[in-house]
């Protein structure tokens, strides 16, 4: 079975988060998730920051603030093995510096179709 390490961030600014759609024919294809980090192998946060997708990411963020412990999890599938980190993080400002992201008020998250993994994310977080 294939590993997969994503590491994925849910920022919020103002009352608003991002979300991607997962396009092309990967798993969860047409459902949104957090803007996400895709490593070959685990890594740690060090290391995630120097990945150029963490760096485009937050290039014109301002204050950057991780905001309680991250949320991990291992999703097995069928075919692989997700393994997956959740940060949430606080900014003052914001651009996604022309990446594919829809800005989405934090109360109409639940308008959007996301994977059972994403899922798992926003429970932890009612719970927090």
């Amino acid at each position: 079975m294939k590993s997969r390490y994503f590491y994925y961030f849910a920022i919020e600014c103002n009352g608003v988060t991002w979300l991607q759609k997962r396009v092309g024919n990967d798993i969860w294809k047409n459902l949104y998730e957090f803007p996400l980090v895709e490593t070959d192998a685990p890594a740690d946060f060090i290391e995630l920051q120097r990945c150029e997708g963490y760096q485009k990411l937050f290039a014109e963020a301002t204050k950057v603030t991780f905001v309680s412990q991250p949320f991990t999890t291992k999703h097995v599938l069928t075919h692989r093995i997700i393994y997956a980190t959740f940060y949430t993080v606080q900014v003052e400002s914001f651009s996604s510096n022309n990446l594919p992201l829809v800005e989405v008020p934090k109360e109409q998250l639940d308008h959007y179709a996301v994977a059972r993994l994403t899922e798992l994310y926003l429970q932890w977080r009612e719970k927090e």
